[in-house]
């Protein structure tokens, strides 16, 4: 297991991510005080000549743990359109995400 993990002042990690494959993560807030959490899919065959990657894997049921600095009240995927049900833990939110192909952000709010 590869865990992605976004670091944030505070205690403990903003974000991780129990993925089979490299998921990149990048959360942000904007003025609003929403957050919105990037999810990219790193997981593939990459080509040595270009150094591109040729073919992304999905990935399944990825578990994402998320800090809570402020109460969350939904969490839903823009490009699924789906919201995601969660629930609370020592200070963090625990979710899983159904499908990860190559990119999805997440809104926290």
């Amino acid at each position: 297991l590869l865990c992605a993990i976004c670091d944030a002042p505070g205690n403990g990690p903003a974000v991780t991510v129990d993925s089979p494959g490299a998921v990149l993560c990048f959360l942000v807030e904007d003025k609003t005080q929403t957050r919105w959490l990037h999810l990219t899919n790193y997981t593939g065959i990459i080509t040595e000549r270009s150094m591109m990657i040729d073919r992304i894997a999905p990935l399944y049921d990825l578990s994402i743990t998320i800090r809570e600095d402020r109460p969350i009240r939904s969490v839903s995927t823009v490009y699924g359109g789906e919201t995601l049900p969660f629930t609370r833990k020592d200070g963090y939110i625990h979710l899983h995400l159904p499908k990860l192909a190559i990119y999805e952000t997440l809104r926290l709010e």
